[in-house]
Order: C-alpha cells, then sequence, then structure tokens
C-alpha cells in the first residue's frame, strides 16, 4: 500500500479571531492484492474566536472552538475502503483529535465523515503558571490552572 496526498494548510491569526485549517486529497494505491486503492478528500476547519480581553490584550485561556470536519472516500470500479482507513466517529480518532466524546475511541466507522462541533473553553484560576526556574506552588494553588 502507498499513501499520495497533496494539502494546503492555511492559517490565519487576527484579532480575535484563529483560523486553523487542513484540506487533503490523497490516493491510496494497493500494489499487493489491488482490492483496496481508492482517493479520499478531507476537509478539516477549525476556528477560535477570543471573545474576552484583558489590560494586556487577549484573553486565550476563554475561547470559543467552532470544528468542520467532512471527509469523502471514493473507491475506484470493483475496490473497497479497507477498514482500518475508513474514517472514525468516537471518543478521540487516530491523530489523537476528539470527535463524539460521549462514545468509545472509533464507535462509528465508515468511508465516509461529516462532524460538527463546537466547544466552549474556560480555564479557572486567574494569573500564569509559574515559570520553570520558580519553586512549585502548592498544590492548592495549582489545582485551578489544571481545571477548566
Amino acid at each position: 500500500m502507498m499513501r499520495y496526498g497533496a494539502f494546503l494548510r492555511p492559517h490565519h491569526r487576527s484579532g480575535v479571531f484563529q483560523l486553523e485549517d487542513r484540506v487533503s486529497y490523497d490516493f491510496f494505491h494497493d500494489f499487493d492484492l489491488k482490492r483496496y486503492s481508492f482517493h479520499r478528500f478531507r476537509a478539516d476547519l477549525q476556528h477560535y474566536i477570543y471573545p474576552f480581553r484583558s489590560e494586556g490584550g487577549l484573553r486565550r485561556d476563554r475561547f470559543l472552538m467552532i470544528r468542520g470536519l467532512f471527509s469523502t472516500s471514493n473507491a475506484l470500479s470493483r475496490n473497497a475502503v479497507p477498514f482500518y482507513l475508513q474514517e472514525t466517529l468516537g471518543g478521540r480518532n487516530i491523530d489523537g483529535d476528539p470527535t463524539l466524546r460521549g462514545f468509545a475511541d472509533y464507535r462509528f466507522r465508515g468511508p465516509h465523515l461529516v462532524l460538527i462541533q463546537t466547544e466552549y473553553s474556560h480555564r479557572f484560576g486567574s494569573g500564569r503558571p509559574p515559570a520553570p526556574d520558580q519553586p512549585p506552588p502548592s498544590l492548592l494553588k495549582s489545582i485551578p490552572h489544571a481545571l477548566g
């Protein structure tokens, strides 16, 4: 099996908006059995909005993330997409990205995928964690930085 592909990774950060996108087109070629060659188009669009400001600028510890993921595979003639290369939903995918958090990892599988997900993140605690050269804070002072 060999994979050929091309991708674009546009990203942009301007004011309260940040875009982290990846669009790719891949061709998977099966040299051995010649039954599993297929094409895949995938668009993963992640947009972040930072609505809160502080004295020093934007607050990066509070944000709204909107993610759209679309993937479609096209197997040629009598070929098929092998199960281990099909897209999955549920828990985290093979790349470690969260998909449907309420389900077990790899719960749903298929050659096509559409996902729209929104997340609001707000980290508890104020200030920043201590610098590496400073002594670690007490347990009660470090807990708010780990929760959100």
